[in-house]
């Protein structure tokens, strides 16, 4: 079996689980990434119709966002509604100085056309936002936000974490980290946690804005389930 159709039966299998499982619990990594060469980094797919390029060097993917762009989501082959999704993502030193400010590096899970939860890191700021987003006008919701002095600066590597777990009475516990500080914990209702029904898990770059000629690598990626003895 190709791996795709390997991780759909696991998280069937270990739905049960995940469905128990608390968002500060242990993970089972199912998926793992160095993008340590091409048929590795092409294991992620370009989502929309965004104006994207992608390429690859020194064990990583590399993506530049292209004109009229806002931002260039890539997912990862697990499909699954409470995963926890690890990235080490770099905003590169090649993004033009005038945008670097609001632009940010992300990784998101429930993604899929009708919303998606979202770290979102602003290394030239220092700062995070958790989010929820909504289509088709995007109605945003800040979950959480700030500063945060583990966030390196343009050019270095941040490694970026997100989980959704559901609680014992349907609720979505989420929690982000960045380099292994936690950033976020927080519970998301259950009505409102019903409407993301996307199931990719995905790594972004972008901005608010158009941002032609943002620049980001990602690396080191692995998704996990809950462990249900963690």
């Amino acid at each position: 079996m190709k791996r795709p159709v390997r991780i759909a039966i696991l998280l069937a299998v270990l739905g049960s689980a995940a469905a128990a499982a608390v968002a500060l619990g242990a993970s089972i990594p199912i998926y793992t990434n160095a993008m340590s060469n091409t048929a590795a980094r092409g294991q992620l797919v370009h989502l929309g119709k965004s104006t994207c390029a992608r390429g690859g060097g020194a064990g990583a993917l590399n993506v530049t966002v292209g004109k009229q762009t806002r931002e260039c989501q890539f997912r990862t082959p697990v499909v699954g509604a409470n995963l926890d999704i690890t990235a080490t993502t770099r905003l590169l030193a090649g993004t033009r100085s005038t945008i670097q400010a609001r632009t940010f590096v992300a990784v998101s899970l429930r993604d899929g056309g009708n919303g998606q939860y979202q770290l979102a890191v602003f290394p030239k700021k220092g700062s995070f936002q958790l989010r929820r987003d909504v289509p088709p006008n995007v109605d945003r919701t800040l979950l959480a936000k700030g500063k945060a002095s583990g966030i390196k600066a343009v050019g270095k590597p941040n490694k970026l974490r997100l989980q959704a777990f559901p609680t014992a009475t349907g609720e979505t516990h989420l929690t982000a980290f960045v380099n292994g500080k936690k950033l976020a914990s927080v519970v998301d209702d259950a009505h409102t946690a019903s409407t993301l029904t996307g199931r990719f898990s995905t790594v972004s770059v972008g901005s608010a804005k158009a941002a032609k000629g943002a620049a980001a690598s990602f690396d080191d990626l692995t998704v996990a389930v809950p462990d249900p003895f963690g």
